[in-house]
């Protein structure tokens, strides 16, 4: 969910490159110190909802799996007091016998 998000911001990039750059290395090397720079920013302008579709599909499978969980978490109660129940019946016919 947090890349969908952050799917939205604007990018950064720096490039460097580095060797004989130009048709003159000496040159090249003295003013530039051999290398070759460039920066770039890049911005989603428009993307026609797909990345607010993304972030919601993100959190609709966040809340589908915390479902999940909390249905497994109650089932595993259920069979629990389930078992406690029939230990408890099966302590008393015990002591019966």
């Amino acid at each position: 969910m947090r890349l969908a998000e952050a799917a939205q911001y604007p990018v950064f990039t720096l490039d460097l490159a580095a060797g004989y750059l130009g048709i003159n290395p000496p040159y090249t090397f003295n003013h530039n110190l051999g290398a070759s720079y460039d920066t770039s920013v890049s911005l989603p302008i428009f993307q026609g909802g797909a990345m607010l579709a993304r972030i919601d599909q993100a959190k609709a499978r966040q809340h589908q799996a915390e479902a999940a969980a909390r249905a497994v978490k109650i089932a595993l109660e259920h069979r629990l007091a389930d078992s406690r129940l029939r230990y408890n019946e099966a302590q008393r016919q015990l002591t019966l016998v």
